[in-house]
């Protein structure tokens, strides 16, 4: 397969993946903050995709930074991932969990948010949103570590 054609592939599993995200909510479940924060990583990989499509044709380097963020940006998504399943087999009593994600975004910034979702006890052991019969963030690491392999593999070829 040509790398633009695997490139289009996995736009197009992204944008798929963000529909049923979008659809869920629209049914009833509503997202926490970490499953917030893995959309907005699933909305990068889209546009990074969607460079490699069309812009890493033109130059070896262009194509290598591509490539670079991709495996940094799936990688972080995996921690995330693996942070939100370890909160919903290991919950707490809910004394400990964190303000709603608007207030802490309008009051600590993005980065510290980040850093407390990761630190603290989150809302996240409420959510046990299945597909297929298998938790969500399951499905986001599955689906994060595939793009790390395919990546390492069109880096290599």
């Amino acid at each position: 397969m040509s790398f633009k054609l695997v490139s289009s592939l996995r736009m197009l599993a992204v944008f798929l993946g963000l529909s049923v995200a979008f659809f869920l909510e629209y049914l009833g479940a509503k997202p926490c903050a970490l499953c917030i924060f893995q959309r907005f990583i699933f909305i990068v990989l889209f546009m990074l995709f969607f460079m490699q499509c069309f812009l890493a044709q033109l130059h070896t380097y262009l194509r290598k930074a591509l490539s670079f963020l991709i495996v940094l940006f799936s990688l972080s998504g995996v921690v995330l991932a693996l942070r939100h399943l370890w909160l919903i087999f290991n919950p707490t009593d809910g004394s400990a969990c964190l303000p709603h994600l608007d207030y802490l975004l309008n009051h600590a910034g993005y980065f510290k948010t980040l850093f407390m979702l990761m630190t603290h006890q989150s809302d996240c052991a409420k959510d046990l949103t299945n597909v297929l019969g298998v938790l969500l963030p399951i499905w986001l690491c599955i689906a994060y570590l595939v793009n790390i392999i395919v990546e390492i593999y069109l880096i290599k070829k």
